[in-house]
């Protein structure tokens, strides 16, 4: 695959990660966007249902009180006396309509006989709760050139009721809409308030408060991520809390340890310098000396070590070799090992070194570091008439080195500080390996496992 095609196609899953995102039946854009429907549904349902029961509640009280009758009157008297002047008939319909239009009547209707003529009729105009039954019991007497007949009026100025019932009903109605939606975004308001109120808290320090995760919405991704956030920042913490104790207590252990063959050398120097004064100097005084300044100097760098061993693990990890043989990766430093162990008085078994062909990754100066370790461990708590065994153990993932001893004095290595033992941790957990040490009054042994990189050929 072209880095192009990558693009597109890495651009292509971010927008369909995106879109359904934004599909999803929770989204907030989704929930606002279903709340607002329903209000607006909601609104015009109960307009509908308020503006038809006000209405038909006005007209019939209208109906009741006389209202069109009475206000009607003054028109009637004029179509009577139009009517008398112009000897109008009830079938004069186009006179009768001309009238109705200059006096700006909206309903005309004249009645013979349960029969009706319409005169001048707007159906759009006429109160739709008003049917012609409800009508006929206002219908007025007038006497038309053809005889008397019953006439009913509506010039419309009951339609200001009619207004002021629907403004009322459509206000009520909006209002009620309104407040539908608005309890959906206030719901979402006050998920970002909670929020905003939280992480204030986790800003001035307090990891102990619980965030508000409730919903399936982004709002509770994003609560869901703080969390997580904050739950890492405790485990952080409390990481942190106790590497500070390990150094300190490893920090006291040197203390303890360089203090202890200081005390001792500044006894012999003092002695030697009384020799001195006597012209005799005695050479197992000056070699105790020897000792305790190389066990010093030994201190001194396993601490120089642990510091800038345990600075690499907090930095960028280092950078591993290339695979290589077990055999090529190891068997020189332990082949060094032995010859030294035994220039001071070690014997050693390699008969459990079978280097099978497999490979591992190494970094060359974490394995001399670690190899000065060992015998720097060897030297000091193993014993010498008792040989030092190193094996190999293979599984399918990895193979492990073991080295182990005959303890000599276990009560020197139970008050040491074991920095030595810490070095070889870091240093192998950064190659992606693990070592582990087991001890007991009489036998020490220290495995070192190693990732199998491929198996060779």
């Amino acid at each position: 695959m072209t880095r192009k095609k990558q693009a597109t196609s890495k651009l292509s899953g971010e927008r369909d990660i995106a879109l359904s995102k934004l599909l999803r039946s929770h989204s907030i854009s989704i929930k606002i966007t279903r709340r607002l429907l329903l209000s607006l549904a909601t609104g015009f349902i109960l307009f509908w249902i308020l503006n038809t029961a006000g209405r038909y509640s006005l007209n019939q009280r209208l109906l009741q009180t006389g209202y069109f009758q009475t206000y009607e009157k003054d028109r009637l008297q004029s179509l009577q006396e139009y009517v008398a002047q112009n000897k109008i008939r009830s079938t004069d319909l186009y006179k009768l309509h001309t009238w109705a239009k200059e006096k700006n009547i909206r309903s005309f209707i004249i009645a013979a006989n349960d029969q009706y003529l319409e005169v001048a009729m707007d159906w759009d105009k006429f109160p739709k709760q008003m049917s012609m039954d409800s009508a006929a019991i206002w219908l007025a007497p007038i006497q038309f050139h053809d005889g008397e007949f019953s006439v009913y009026l509506y010039e419309g100025e009951a339609e200001h009721y009619y207004l002021i019932v629907a403004f009322v009903t459509g206000v009520i109605a909006f209002l009620t809409g309104l407040y539908l939606f608005l309890e959906e975004v206030n719901t979402i308001i006050r998920s970002v308030l909670t929020l905003h109120r939280e992480v204030k808290e986790i800003d001035q320090g307090n990891l102990d408060i619980d965030i508000f995760k409730e919903g399936d919405d982004e709002l509770a991704d994003l609560a869901q991520g703080l969390d997580h956030m904050r739950l890492t920042l405790i485990s952080d913490q409390k990481t942190r809390d106790e590497m500070r104790r390990a150094e300190e207590k490893m920090v006291l252990g040197m203390a303890h340890d360089l203090r202890t063959p200081l005390t001792g050398l500044m006894a012999y120097m003092d002695l030697v310098k009384k020799e001195q004064e006597r012209g005799t100097i005695n050479p197992d005084h000056l070699a105790v000396i020897s000792r305790t300044i190389t066990e010093i100097r030994v201190l001194s760098d396993q601490m120089f070590e642990y510091f800038l061993v345990s600075s690499s693990s907090e930095g960028a990890p280092i950078q591993l070799e290339e695979p290589e043989t077990l055999e090529n990766a190891l068997a020189d430093y332990l082949s060094d090992m032995c010859g030294i162990l035994y220039a001071e008085g070690f014997t050693t078994d390699t008969d459990g070194l079978d280097f099978r062909p497999v490979k591992i990754q190494i970094y060359t100066d974490y394995i001399g570091r670690i190899n000065n370790n060992l015998i720097s461990n060897i030297r000091k708590y193993a014993a010498t008439d008792v040989p030092v065994k190193l094996a190999f153990t293979y599984t399918e993932s990895d193979v492990t080195l073991s080295i182990s001893n005959a303890v000599k004095d276990p009560s020197k290595y139970i008050k040491g500080t074991g920095i030595g033992v810490e070095n070889i941790r870091l240093m192998m957990e950064q190659m992606h390996g693990t070592s582990h040490v087991s001890i007991d009054p009489r036998d020490y042994e220290i495995d070192l496992t190693f990732p199998l990189a491929e198996k060779g050929g």
